[in-house]
Formats: C-alpha cells, structure tokens, sequence
C-alpha cells in the first residue's frame, strides 16, 4: 500500500477498491512513465550539450517532429503481396 501511494499517486481508498492485479498494473505504469520521464531528460541533456558545443544551431539539428503521414500504415493486399513475392523470385531466380 505504502509503494502505491508513494509511486503511483493514488489514495488509500483507490488503493482499497483495486484488485492485487490492479494494483500490479498501476506499479508497473508508475514504474515505466518514471522510466520514460528519465529517458525525456536524458535526451534533453544530449541536445543541450550539442546546443552548447555547436554554432549556428537550427532547431531541426536537434528535434525534426515526424511528418503526419508517417503514422499510418500502409493496407497492402493480399494480391499486392503476391505480385511482390512473384517479383521477388524471379529477380533471385528461386521456386524454378
């Protein structure tokens, strides 16, 4: 109980209301988003220090925010595997 209210935030009545796997889950989250706050600040750090060390710096030298695009994936089909699998055979000549 002691590490849920230190780590993850949550009140002793929270704490009361969550099943033993509930609260597992609610430690490891705390545990990762700590993790990825270190991770934050450790890349920060890196940018400082190449900010620091570099002249005429541009913001896209240090972060470049990925394009909108570059989240979605691409819905191949099933015909479209097949014609790349066949053209992939042919050019290294295998199944023949």
């Amino acid at each position: 109980m002691r590490d849920c209210i230190r780590y993850a935030g949550i009140t002793p009545a929270d704490y009361w209301d969550m099943t033993y796997r509930e609260t597992l889950i609610t430690l490891e989250a705390a545990a990762e988003r700590r993790l990825d706050r270190y991770e934050d600040e450790a890349s920060f750090a890196i940018m400082k220090r190449v900010a620091d060390n570099k002249k005429n710096l541009k913001r896209d030298d240090l972060f470049k925010r990925p394009k909108q695009g570059n989240y979605e994936k691409k819905i191949v089909t099933l015909a479209e595997k097949r014609n790349e699998l066949d053209s992939l055979t042919a050019e290294l000549g295998l199944l023949q």
